[in-house]
């Protein structure tokens, strides 16, 4: 994933150059679709609404989650969608940051908790 994505991260989210820089890495080992998404999300500042996975995607994610969370979700859900969606759906409307957190999913809350 490009420098620009992990810049984004940082500006756009508060996120740390760590955390920025791992999130990058999970993209960029997953589908060309999620890796477009992400480019896409730099590019425009917008969530794109493709890919759609399981019903999900980087838009619908992002009204309950921070970009980190966005796109590392993504991946899981790419890689894994019946557990991604178990985790996500069992925190209903709320971000799931504690089992984020918590390596549930490979999504980069650490610091994010009450966020």
């Amino acid at each position: 994933m490009s420098d620009s994505f992990i810049e984004a991260l940082v500006s756009r989210q508060g996120a740390s150059a760590e955390t920025a820089r791992r999130c990058a890495e999970l993209v960029a080992s997953s589908t060309p679709e999620v890796q477009e998404a992400a480019a896409k999300w730099v590019e425009t500042g917008r969530y794109p609404t493709q890919p759609e996975i399981a019903g999900q995607s980087a838009a619908t994610l992002g009204v309950r989650l921070r970009p980190t969370q966005v796109f590392s979700a993504l991946v899981a859900l790419a890689t894994d969608a019946a557990g991604a969606l178990h985790i996500l759906d069992g925190y209903g409307r709320q971000a799931p940051t504690t089992a984020l957190a918590e390596g549930s999913l490979p999504l980069e809350a650490q610091g994010h908790e009450n966020d």
